[in-house]
């Protein structure tokens, strides 16, 4: 998405595409990501992350290629479709189930180290793209995409990968190797609760953060592609626009590992709250900017709340549910979360278009994202009662 909102401008005006035009194909991407998503997370239990993810990266390179080469509406809306389907359905479910297979009790922070090798990338990128738009034009900034996702992402899931550390041998959370482990004798997973789906679904904190993911990732995804238009239009130089996207991406990846020890310490309901928190905060700041200085500061601000989500999501439902059928479980509820981010830039780009401003977009953002945090609060975690235990 901090990518695609250095397209936006280029692209649109090279192709005469309007930003709501521009924002339907990500809000295509994350429905069919949405759709998908109960195939992929079956899928991830039952033959583990690796393909998962290798399936994932040839979609994402090849859908850069893709773009690199559009002239119509109707093939970028296919090629970046495609890319956004896998990073809003497959690669979260892949690497989530991944890194909560292989650990429990450091769960949170596995997740923050994830998460802040991903943000530094994604700090990166956009002002390699961008200096890539500036030499030559926006179809080679697709092509560097391209070669970079390619290029880092294919090989080490395809021969590193493997599915649980049981099939080693091992316990989660780098345990050693146990006796038995030679004659193919798992050992035991832990004593971590684990739900079914069914019960799962029988549970009222599902159905609770289902909604707060929805509402707080569709502010995330709105607010996120909008970003560099909206600080552009308030008269920024796109240099420092990017540097500003740029920021909001390390803001994202350096916060994790804070998030990851409050996620650690803190019940994960007030954590959820306090990254909502943050950013509301984010918002405000990039609704009030007119200098650039606090277009920096709200992209910072707004990069942290997000890393805060992206780290306390996917270790909320692995705490909460279990990493026995959590695949199954996330490919069920992220239809929730991909459906918002399918609706927050369509939303943003539709209200600007019609008012030509950001304004009340961002404020509309904040108040969604607040009331995500509410909600959070409720958020306790569920037990195996025998309201839930009869579903099987």
């Amino acid at each position: 998405m901090a990518v695609l909102s250095v397209f936006v401008k280029p692209m649109g005006d090279a192709l005469g595409w309007s930003r709501a035009q521009m924002s339907g194909a990500v809000s295509l991407g994350n429905i069919l990501g949405g759709l998908t998503a109960p195939l992929w997370g079956r899928w991830a239990d039952r033959a583990g992350a690796r393909m998962v993810l290798v399936v994932s990266v040839i979609l994402v390179g090849g859908a850069a290629l893709a773009l690199s080469q559009v002239s119509a509406l109707w093939g970028f809306y296919l090629a970046y479709a495609t890319a956004r389907l896998a990073f809003a359905s497959s690669v979260e479910i892949g690497a989530t189930t991944a890194i909560a297979n292989w650990f429990v009790r450091r769960r949170a922070l596995a997740t923050a180290v994830a998460n802040l090798l991903g943000g530094l990338a994604q700090g990166v990128l956009p002002l390699v793209v961008q200096a890539v738009i500036i030499w030559r034009d926006w179809r080679a900034g697709w092509l560097a995409v391209a070669g970079m996702a390619l290029g880092v992402g294919l090989l080490p899931n395809a021969l590193l990968m493997r599915r649980r550390p049981e099939d080693l041998g091992l316990l989660p959370d780098g345990t050693p190797r146990v006796e038995g482990a030679s004659r193919g004798i798992p050992p035991p997973s832990g004593t971590e609760t684990s739900f079914t789906l069914a019960r799962a679904l029988r549970t009222r904190t599902l159905w609770i953060l289902a909604l707060y993911t929805g509402l707080a990732f569709l502010v995330q995804a709105g607010v996120s592609l909008h970003q560099a238009p909206h600080l552009l239009q308030r008269g920024m130089p796109p240099t420092l626009v990017a540097g500003m996207i740029s920021s909001f991406g390390f803001a994202s990846a350096t916060s994790n590992l804070l998030w990851g020890l409050i996620g650690s310490r803190w019940p994960l309901r007030l954590a959820l709250a306090g990254a909502s928190l943050c950013i509301a905060l984010g918002v405000f700041t990039l609704l009030m900017a007119r200098h650039t200085p606090q277009g920096f500061l709200g992209a910072i601000i707004f990069g942290a709340g997000v890393g805060g989500l992206l780290t306390l999501v996917p270790v909320t439902w692995a705490n909460y549910y279990g990493r026995t059928n959590l695949g199954t479980i996330r490919g069920v509820t992220l239809p929730v979360q991909v459906g918002s981010q399918a609706i927050g830039p369509l939303l943003i780009g539709t209200l600007y278009d019609l008012r030509h401003s950001y304004d009340t977009a961002l404020v509309l953002a904040i108040i969604l994202v607040a009331v995500a945090g509410c909600l959070a609060l409720l958020a306790h975690p569920p037990r195996l009662t025998e309201a839930t235990t009869g579903a099987r």
